[in-house]
């Protein structure tokens, strides 16, 4: 898996430390004893985990229980100073809270902050994500987002802009189906290609800029956009043990002049996040020489993300979730068996079936047992264009 951090000292730190004060507060508002001898007192359901790859019930609480139950809150013990030291950078920090409010008010700032940052782009924009496309149904012979996933509109039509205005823009991703550790773990490749991703920035950027012609758009293609995976080194998307390279760094670079590194995937995901703009040009071409330039020049976009191939995957159809469907229907029953089989080997297969015929689902449960047992083994993956263990079962 490969990724990004960043050190720093100074008001920014006081920041980051806010930010996670209000979290704390409202994870602690939420907080409470969800089982005693197998009853739930307060009515909240468990959060089903894994550690060191066995199951667990996991809830928020103190540890150990010898601790004062107050969160350790953070208190700057000093007094803002107006003037910046010397060599300090220009920092914005930027964050966003998700689905974690407690009142009406706005609290996705970063949102606005990144599309205003992508939008002004003059010369370059360079992006380093996980994947664009949204959350999908992962299967091998088609990729469809889950029910309610979308493509981040906004901030492709402020790319899709600037590619317009003749722009360069160059994208990494993860290789599809990137899973660092088994089917436990989470995938850091949502399953969309780079052709996927370079067609829909294609085809909303025609639909948001009506007066670019298609003819003027593939010469904007070919001359100023290029998307590839994250690789190893130049010949191969894979570690040597053949599990698909990851990328899971969050970094947004605008005409070589500033940058953003944080936690906010550009695909919509809704999570609380957390990141910083850094507004120095300095700073900006150090990190060009350290992290993007080696990490560019390992890529072959050419090769993974062609301007015909682009061109032509913007007008063709996109596949829309379908309940009804074989694969919509196995993610379901495969998600609903994950809600209580920690054994898949266990389980007497002719309950399952009988449990899913109730639920009206038409699917292959052994072949979801096997998947699931075999998912279990984080040893037996293997190379392979899918590392998922849900889509045994529909292929």
């Amino acid at each position: 898996m490969h990724d990004v951090s960043v050190e720093l000292e100074g008001p920014v730190a006081r920041d980051g430390h806010i930010f996670a004060n209000w979290m704390w507060h409202f994870f602690s508002s939420i907080d409470g004893v969800l089982f005693e001898d197998g009853v739930i007192f307060d009515g909240r359901l468990p959060v089903k985990t894994f550690v060191d790859g066995d199951p667990t019930r996991v809830q928020l609480s103190r540890f150990p229980d010898s601790i004062a139950r107050e969160a350790p809150q953070y208190e700057a013990k000093c007094s803002f100073n107006p003037q910046p030291a010397v060599g300090a950078a220009k920092i914005i920090s930027l964050g966003r809270y998700g689905k974690l409010q407690i009142n009406s008010a706005p609290t996705n700032p970063s949102d606005a902050g990144i599309e205003a940052m992508l939008a002004s782009a003059c010369k370059s924009i360079r992006i380093a994500q996980q994947d664009i496309g949204p959350l999908a149904v992962p299967v091998s012979f088609v990729t469809v987002p889950f029910p309610g996933g979308v493509w981040p509109t906004k901030y492709l039509q402020a790319i899709g802009g600037a590619l317009c205005r003749g722009v360069d823009v160059h994208i990494v991703v993860s290789n599809p189906y990137s899973v660092p550790g088994g089917a436990k773990m989470a995938q850091y490749g949502n399953g969309w290609t780079c052709v996927d991703v370079g067609g829909m920035l294609v085809k909303v950027a025609m639909e948001s800029n009506p007066e670019v012609s298609v003819e003027k758009m593939s010469q904007l293609v070919r001359s100023h956009l290029q998307i590839s995976y994250i690789r190893s080194n130049s010949t191969s998307k894979d570690w040597p043990s053949g599990e698909h390279v990851g990328n899971h760094s969050k970094v947004i670079i605008v005409d070589e002049i500033a940058y953003y590194i944080g936690s906010q995937n550009l695909y919509i995901a809704n999570l609380a996040e957390w990141g910083l703009i850094l507004d120095d040009e300095v700073q900006t071409a150090q990190f060009m020489e350290h992290y993007w330039k080696p990490m560019w020049k390992q890529t072959r976009p050419a090769e993974d993300c062609p301007a015909d191939a682009v061109m032509a995957r913007a007008s063709s159809d996109w596949p829309q979730y379908d309940p009804s469907s074989l694969e919509a229907r196995t993610l379901t029953a495969t998600a609903k068996m994950k809600d209580f089989i920690f054994d898949a080997v266990t389980v007497d297969s002719e309950e399952a079936e009988a449990f899913f015929a109730n639920l009206g689902l038409d699917v292959d449960v052994k072949g979801i047992l096997a998947s699931i047992a075999e998912g279990q083994d984080d040893k037996k993956n293997k190379p392979g264009p899918v590392q998922c263990s849900q889509c045994c079962a529909v292929q």
